[in-house]
C-alpha cells in the first residue's frame, strides 16, 4: 500500500502518477485498487505504460490537495521523462517566462535573490536558456526582459519563430538589482506552441548576467 499526494487539485480532473506505469513484460507495479481520501464513492483509474491513470470526481475532495490510496504488489517507481508544460498567457494574451519554467542548458542554476527567483552562474557565453510558450493568439509582441549585471554593454540574443531580437544588458552593479531590456517587438504569424530562447549574441563579447524574467506583451 501506498500514497500519492498532489499538491492542488487538477482542473481536467485527472491525475497521472508517472512512476507507476505498467511497462510491457515486467511484473511490477501489479495495481489492484485506487481509492481516493475523504470521498466514500468508487473512482475510475486505468494503467498503462506511460502511468497510473485516476478519474477523479466532479466535485472537489480539497482545494488544496488530492490523495490517492494504491494497493497492488510489487510497487516501484518506473523512470520517466517529465512532460514539459508549454507556458500559458494571461487572459489581456501576455506571456511572462519566468526563471524557474525555463530549460536550462549547460552550467546555469536558478538562484534567489530576495524573494526572485532568476536564471544565474551566467558566465560561459555557450550556455542557453529556452521556454515552451504557447501563442494562442497571433500578433505583433513587445518584448522585454529585467536582467542583472556588474558589466555594461553586453548583448542577449531572444529567438522565436524563426526570428531574433537582440537587447544590450546595462550595468545595475548588483547581482540582485534588476534593470529592463528591450528587446524590441516580434511578430507571432500563426497562433500555437513556439520554444523561446535567451542566449549570448557575441560569445567573444560575453559578460556575466543575471535574468529574472523574459515578458511577451500583446499589441492592442
Amino acid at each position: 500500500m501506498l500514497y500519492a499526494i498532489a499538491l492542488g487539485w487538477p482542473e481536467d480532473g485527472q491525475i497521472v502518477v508517472h512512476s507507476l506505469a505498467k511497462p510491457s513484460g515486467e511484473n511490477i507495479n501489479n495495481i489492484t485498487a485506487v481509492s481516493l481520501l475523504g470521498y466514500d464513492g468508487k473512482i475510475s483509474w486505468k494503467q498503462t505504460a506511460d502511468g497510473l491513470i485516476v478519474t477523479l470526481p466532479e466535485k472537489k475532495v480539497s482545494e488544496y490537495t488530492t490523495g490517492l490510496k494504491i494497493i497492488g504488489t510489487e510497487l516501484k517507481p518506473v523512470s520517466f521523462a517529465a512532460p514539459t508544460t508549454a507556458i500559458q498567457p494571461d487572459r489581456h494574451g501576455n506571456l511572462a517566462l519566468d526563471a524557474d519554467a525555463a530549460d536550462l542548458h549547460g552550467s546555469l542554476k536558478v538562484e534567489q535573490h530576495g524573494n526572485l527567483s532568476n536564471i544565474g552562474f551566467w558566465d560561459n557565453a555557450g550556455d542557453s536558456a529556452s521556454w515552451k510558450v504557447d501563442f494562442t493568439k497571433a500578433g505583433v509582441y513587445k518584448v522585454t526582459a529585467q536582467c542583472a549585471s556588474l558589466a555594461d554593454g553586453t548583448e542577449v540574443a531572444l529567438e522565436v519563430a524563426g526570428k531574433q531580437l537582440v537587447g544590450k544588458v546595462t550595468q545595475t552593479g548588483d547581482w540582485g538589482k534588476f534593470s529592463g531590456v528591450d528587446l524590441g517587438t516580434v511578430e507571432i504569424a500563426k497562433a500555437g506552441v513556439q520554444e523561446v530562447a535567451v542566449r549570448p549574441r557575441d560569445a567573444n563579447a560575453w559578460k556575466a548576467i543575471n535574468l529574472s524574467v523574459v515578458k511577451f506583451t500583446r499589441g492592442k
